[in-house]
């Protein structure tokens, strides 16, 4: 039987991945009354969140 820290991780990633989905549509939707549909402000708000998951990771 594996420990419970094994398998967590890929728990997460589902979470991740499921919150990931419905904040990107949700985004998109919202975006679209948006000068060029939001596209670029949610990639600059993109690049920040992997800015700072990235430098958390290493905390």
């Amino acid at each position: 039987m594996q420990p419970i820290s094994v398998v967590l991780p890929f728990g997460f990633g589902v979470a991740d991945g499921a919150i990931i989905s419905l904040v990107l549509t949700e985004a998109l939707a919202i975006g679209g009354e948006l000068p060029r549909g939001g596209k670029a402000k949610l990639a600059a708000g993109a690049a920040v969140d992997v800015l700072v998951m990235v430098r958390l990771a290493f905390v």
